[in-house]
């Protein structure tokens, strides 16, 4: 429950709790850190009223066990690293986090928990270009109360049509009735390159040395020689 006991713990928590004890949604919180190369982690985090998971431990495409975690986030292009379940007995509810990693953002959909995910990463003049969409789900749609989604990136944001968080993360709030309809996340950010300088001075500095060290003991020969 770490992410829930910081910064939104004395102010988004309580209002969904209360929110919980009388309709039993879900409330998603969604980290996702994307690289330049299109890989990546996720760290899924969703919460229920405990008195809400029904025997089959699955509300829409959200699990309550680990295999079933397992089943519906693991694929070819995604693996699923770490799950944690946790249960706060004074709220009676039980919250979920799944450390997700991934080899191509633009194939997150081929696990069956993303399967109304479309995403894409491309470069053009104006630098990286992200888009992320939630596709049109009816049924989730009167399972979740609030969606947030953030994005990470190796370099700073130029533009997005979210909230730039931070230099480099935007966010993007939906409520659950949102998803009646399609969600389009956009964002445009800085390639983060490498240092040229210090590229360069990584092949230049051995050779440097390689003369320094050659002229250097010429020198000294021919100061022996002078003095024979």
């Amino acid at each position: 429950m770490k992410f829930f006991k910081t910064c939104c713990i004395n102010h988004i928590l309580p209002f969904f709790i209360l929110c919980l004890l009388f309709t039993g949604f879900i409330t998603l919180y969604q980290p996702t850190k994307i690289n330049n190369d299109g890989t990546g982690s996720i760290n899924l985090q969703y919460f229920t009223k405990a008195a809400s998971i029904p025997e089959s431990k699955i509300i829409g495409s959200f699990a309550f066990t680990e295999p079933l975690v397992e089943d519906y986030f693991n694929s070819t292009n995604t693996e699923v690293k770490n799950v944690k379940f946790d249960h706060d007995v004074n709220d009676s509810v039980t919250y979920v986090t799944v450390n997700i990693d991934f080899k191509d953002i633009s194939k997150l959909n081929m696990a069956k928990g993303f399967s109304n995910i479309t995403a894409s990463l491309s470069k053009n003049d104006s630098g990286m270009i992200f888009n992320y969409a939630v596709l049109k789900d009816t049924a989730n749609a009167k399972l979740l109360t609030r969606l947030t989604y953030e994005f990470t990136f190796e370099g700073d944001i130029i533009s997005t049509n979210g909230h730039k968080k931070e230099s480099n993360t935007a966010a993007f709030v939906k409520m659950g009735s949102d998803l009646i309809s399609d969600s389009y996340f956009n964002v445009v950010f800085k390639e983060k390159t490498k240092n040229k300088m210090c590229g360069t001075l990584g092949i230049e500095l051995p050779m440097v040395l390689f003369w320094g060290m050659y002229l250097s003991h010429k020198i000294r020969k021919s100061k022996k020689s002078k003095i024979v």
